[in-house]
C-alpha cells in the first residue's frame, strides 16, 4: 500500500487515525500532595533529554493537574502493564486518597506509595519516574511541562534481560480502546 497525496488537516476522521497510528505510552500522572492529591491519566508525554533525565508532559490547561503543577510543581508518573488497562481506565475520573487509608486510591483502591518529592505513585506500576516540573509553554488548549527526574524507580520484570528488548509490555492507548482526544 502506498499514499497517493496529501488532504487538508480539515478531515478529522483520517487525522484522528493517522494520529492514533502513532505508538502512544499511557500513564497515570500523580500531582499536589497531601491531602491535595490528583491522579489522571495521560497519553502525552515523552522523554526528551538523558543528562539530565527530562520528560515532556502535554496538560490541558483546564486540568486539575495543570492548576497543580502552576501552584506546586512536582508530579510522578506510573507507567503500568499492558493488563492493567482497567487500572488506567478509571483514572480518566477524579480519584482521591481513602481517608480510612491514605495509602489507598478511593474510587480504584489502588494501593500507592509516597515518592519523595511528595506525590503519589501507584504500586504495581512497571516503572516510575519523578520530579519537579517547570512550564514550558502553552500550546492553545495545552500547556507543557518539562518532568526533570529526580527519582525513577522499576519493577524486577523491566529489570531482566537487556534493556532492548522490552520484556514488559507497557500499556499504550490501542490497548484500552478509549478515545483520547476529539
Amino acid at each position: 500500500m502506498r499514499i497517493d497525496a496529501l488532504v487538508g488537516s480539515d478531515h478529522d476522521e483520517l487525522r484522528r487515525r493517522v494520529l492514533w497510528s502513532v505508538p502512544t505510552p499511557l500513564g497515570v500522572l500523580s500531582t499536589g500532595t497531601g491531602d491535595n492529591v490528583h491522579l489522571m491519566t495521560i497519553s502525552w508525554f515523552v522523554p526528551v533529554a538523558n543528562d539530565p533525565s527530562q520528560v515532556i508532559l502535554s496538560l490541558e490547561k483546564t486540568s486539575r493537574a495543570h492548576a497543580l503543577l502552576l501552584g506546586e510543581p512536582v508530579a510522578s508518573l506510573s507507567l503500568l502493564h499492558r493488563d492493567d488497562r482497567v487500572l488506567a481506565r478509571s483514572f480518566v475520573k477524579h480519584q482521591a486518597l481513602d481517608d480510612s487509608d491514605p495509602r489507598r486510591l478511593g474510587v480504584a483502591g489502588a494501593l500507592v506509595h509516597h515518592a519523595p518529592n511528595g506525590t503519589v505513585y501507584l504500586a504495581n506500576a512497571v516503572s516510575v519516574v519523578s520530579g519537579t516540573a517547570q512550564f514550558v509553554r502553552e500550546l492553545s488548549t495545552h500547556a507543557l511541562w518539562l518532568l526533570s527526574v529526580t527519582d525513577v524507580g522499576a519493577s524486577a520484570e523491566l529489570m531482566e534481560g537487556p534493556a532492548s528488548q522490552h520484556a514488559v509490555p507497557v500499556l499504550g492507548v490501542h490497548d484500552t480502546r478509549m478515545n483520547y482526544g476529539r
